[in-house]
């Protein structure tokens, strides 16, 4: 069944991978795309990263995080590849990334301390079942 669901996903995303879309993806930053995020931040929280595309975002969150950890996901192996690209361009151990599905996402409950989403919500089929997972594994409290 999850492996169906990631399919779906797939094959429903409609911002694509065409190359005018990686463009516009790299011209994101925490800085000025997850601005609202940042001041509720702290040294050594576990924040995932749904959707993380190049890993720009994710880069600038693992910053704020450090020495926390930052998980990014993506359910395209190209853009893991540039997000662990980013992170280790920029020097960022505490940063990792893999391929998952929003609808499935492969950590326990109750893992996380924030939750990120930037561009992505929006293009998942079945919104509410994302965010049923975003609740599960984030913590009570969580961001």
């Amino acid at each position: 069944m999850a492996d169906d669901r990631h399919e779906n996903s797939r094959a429903n995303y409609s911002m694509g991978y065409e190359a005018g879309a990686v463009r516009r993806l790299h011209r994101f930053t925490a800085e000025t795309d997850a601005a609202y995020l940042l001041p509720h931040l702290k040294a050594g929280m576990r924040l995932l990263d749904i959707g993380c595309g190049p890993g720009n975002i994710s880069v600038g969150l693992a910053s704020a995080v450090d020495p926390g950890k930052v998980y990014g996901i993506d359910i395209s192996e190209t853009q893991v590849e540039l997000s662990t690209e980013a992170a280790r361009d920029a020097g960022h151990s505490n940063a990792r990334f893999q391929v998952a599905d929003a609808l499935n996402l492969p950590f326990p409950g109750n893992h996380f301390d924030a939750v990120h989403y930037h561009a992505v919500l929006m293009h998942i089929p079945d919104t509410m079942a994302a965010l049923a997972e975003i609740k599960r594994v984030l913590r009570s409290g969580g961001i």
